[in-house]
């Protein structure tokens, strides 16, 4: 089965208030917004059909009735959207399979209902073992620090660290817990693989392994042992980057000679694990720990499956993330090592309790291994794979499920309001001057998911205009949650609801400045769900991209500027920050790459406002006494002149720290400050 783009599957997690279900956790994923599969937020509004009706067919009654309506719609300005679950639907229902268990059913049971035809196969039992799993956890990184951390295991021998210079007698040290690798690539504007100086503090003795290869490999526990000691690295794509189990924690330069496929292009190296499926499983955290065991088997499964049919389709070392999967949002949510989650010895239960076991079903093109797409919850129904990315599998097809919209799914129904004047400039562009008056679903999938949604409008000559869109492009258009929903243009006497409020922004100082965006429409969740911004993660450039699209309104484009941003989920706005000059790549002299999954740096900010905002003074000049060798020098001068930074180290602010990456929070009070003081480009 190849439902990938560009050899992803795009998608975006969700995480569950975790409080609810373990008081030791804040939250916990409950996976995928739109789950291992296609991004709902990635469609443009391409497909439509605009037809005009010639005024002169219209009576002069029908013409007074439509300025009317529209005189109504002016008022009445508000198109209520009201829709349930969340994610695309296809496959298994998290919280359909929770709903399930909690009514008695087996986790063998839950998944022949949601995998249609379906049975439990074991690898290497009835099935082909495809072997290691390589796991990305960190890319195109310039420096990392691993440190050895006690783990729960007796037999305390270290952690063996090689460096892979290729002689005969290679680089080894034993690392003892509290000691600490750093790993810094000295030549960040490309890969090199003899470019990183190590250095070594062994028991408070630091040893500096000279600039050579960043090749290193640090040797994991197996499976069938206790770690006593745990690798954790810095600067990973997630928080979580704690390891235990598993063959080998791979450091592997972007230009290895140990890769099919160089990856030289961007600058570092990667962090990828090496495993077996059913280690890699063990470190799964989609679902809270705290549900009933056979919806903890039911995702174990589930989560094993889908892994193991890409491992056996990937080579990694042809991959340019040298890896099968990545932890990020298009694949699984893979959190490493859980042993101090709470309630972490229930999910490592079902992960070993079901070890081996994956969905089956011989119309599977992976070795009759079913890659088990599952989201957090669908509309009552499944999505039938076809409907969703055009493909006809047997064991995808659309199944009631009541179960999905359990009264513990916090999005078992939603809304969202935006006004009748952002619906117009999203389906007829921002230069429209017609006025919506009606807006319905008129075609529906197998599912009872949305299909087809049409807009209605009247001109300011008085004639109609409609448009049809699909449900890809209405959702991508306004961030809905699924497919499933119905439409409406509704009185605004009925105050609507705030489209998000998040729940986990009280503990930062940016919180009046992410409010503001979000009132906006501008803020975006996080993986994390709907109600979560994580204000302290990264701000990677491609979210960067949807932010900033957002707050100017910039029109979509056709053209798709960047090679390595295919399928994402916000590829049509960096394709739109492209056509508006506010990015030109990350690959110069080249420029055909955007770098999504980087971290925006506070120097990349300064450029991408200034040129956002055309800002061409720069005052004084040389605000900053750390930025003279920054190529954003005069972006930065120019952002510091618009009042938009003071600097990076009050009181005296003689610094901008240029190198600095930015957190999600702190962005926010970049962009929000832009939005409040600049005038509209």
């Amino acid at each position: 089965m190849n439902m990938t783009f560009s050899g992803r599957n795009p998608r975006a997690v969700f995480f569950v208030l975790f409080v609810a279900f373990v008081s030791a956790m804040s939250l916990l994923n409950v996976s995928t917004a739109y789950a291992v599969g296609e991004d709902d937020a990635t469609t443009a509004l391409t497909g439509s059909v605009d037809t005009e009706r010639d005024t002169s067919q219209v009576t002069p009654e029908d013409l007074a009735e439509l300025q009317n309506a529209a005189t109504l719609a002016a008022v009445n300005d508000v198109m209520l959207i009201d829709g349930s679950g969340f994610g695309h639907g296809v496959g298994m229902s998290q919280y359909g399979a929770y709903a399930r268990a909690l009514d008695g059913q087996t986790y063998k049971t839950i998944l022949k209902e949601y995998y249609t035809g379906s049975t439990i196969g074991t690898l290497a039992g009835n099935l082909i073992d495809p072997g290691s799993l390589f796991t990305n956890v960190g890319s195109d990184m310039v420096n990392t620090t691993l440190t050895v951390l006690d783990g729960p295991g007796s037999d305390h021998n270290g952690m063996v660290v090689t460096r892979l210079t290729g002689e005969a007698e290679e680089p080894t040290v034993i690392l003892n817990v509290g000691d600490k690798a750093v790993i810094t690539d000295t030549t960040p504007t490309g890969g090199n693989p003899n470019g990183c100086e190590i250095t070594l503090t062994i028991a408070g003795e630091e040893t500096v392994w000279e600039i050579g290869t960043c090749d290193v490999d640090v040797e994991l526990t197996p499976g069938s042992e206790t770690p006593a000691e745990l690798v954790k690295a810095t600067n990973c794509r997630t928080s979580n980057c704690t390891f235990g189990y598993g063959s080998t924690f791979h450091i592997i330069d972007n230009d290895s000679p140990q890769r099919t496929v160089s990856d030289g292009a961007y600058a570092g190296f990667d962090l990828v694990v090496e495993s077996t499926l059913n280690e890699y499983t063990r470190g799964i955290a989609e679902v809270p720990f705290s549900w009933p065991m056979d919806a903890l088997y039911t995702q174990a499964v589930a989560a094993r499956s889908y892994a193991a049919s890409i491992d056996v389709a990937v080579d990694h070392k042809k991959a340019g993330c040298f890896c099968d999967v990545k932890n990020t949002s298009s694949y699984q949510v893979y959190a490493g090592w859980l042993g101090n989650w709470a309630s972490g010895d229930r999910w490592d239960d079902a992960a070993t309790g079901t070890a081996g076991e994956v969905v089956e079903h011989s119309a599977a093109p992976d070795s009759d291994i079913v890659r088990a797409y599952y989201s957090s919850s669908n509309g009552g129904a499944s999505e039938w794979v076809k409907d969703k990315w055009g493909s006809d599998l047997p064991y995808l097809v659309s199944v009631p499920d009541s179960y999905s919209l359990t009264s513990a799914n916090p999005l078992a129904s939603w809304t969202f309001s935006p006004s009748l004047n952002s619906v117009v400039d999203e389906v007829w562009g921002t230069s429209s001057t017609n006025t919506l008056i009606d807006a319905e679903v008129i075609a529906r999938n197998v599912s009872g998911s949305a299909k087809t949604v049409r807009f209605t409008a009247v001109t300011s000559g008085g004639s109609t205009v409609t448009k049809d869109l699909t449900s890809a492009a209405v959702t991508s258009a306004f961030g809905l949650y699924s497919w499933y929903f119905d439409v409406e243009v509704v009185s605004d006497s009925e105050p609507p609801p705030p489209a998000i409020v998040f729940t986990d922004i009280d503990d930062t100082v940016h919180k009046a400045d992410i409010e503001y965006l979000a009132g906006l429409g501008v803020a975006l969740p996080c993986d994390a769900g709907p109600d979560k911004f994580c204000p302290h993660d990264r701000m990677r450039r491609e979210d960067l991209a949807a932010f900033m699209v957002r707050a100017l309104d910039l029109p979509a484009t056709s053209t798709d500027f960047f090679v390595d941003d295919n399928g994402l989920p916000f590829e049509d706005d960096i394709n739109a920050l492209a056509l508006a000059g506010i990015t030109k790549g990350c690959n110069p002299p080249t420029n055909n790459k955007f770098c999504p999954d980087n971290t925006v740096t506070r120097g990349q900010t300064a450029a991408f406002i200034v040129r956002a905002w055309d800002l061409s003074d720069s005052g004084k000049g040389d605000w900053f006494i750390d930025d003279d060798s920054s190529i954003f020098e005069n972006d930065i001068d120019r952002l510091a002149t618009a009042g938009i930074t003071k600097g990076c180290n009050p009181p005296s602010n003689t610094k901008y720290c240029p190198e600095r990456l930015l957190t999600r929070a702190e962005m926010s009070s970049f962009l929000a400050r832009a939005l409040k003081n600049l005038p509209t480009p």
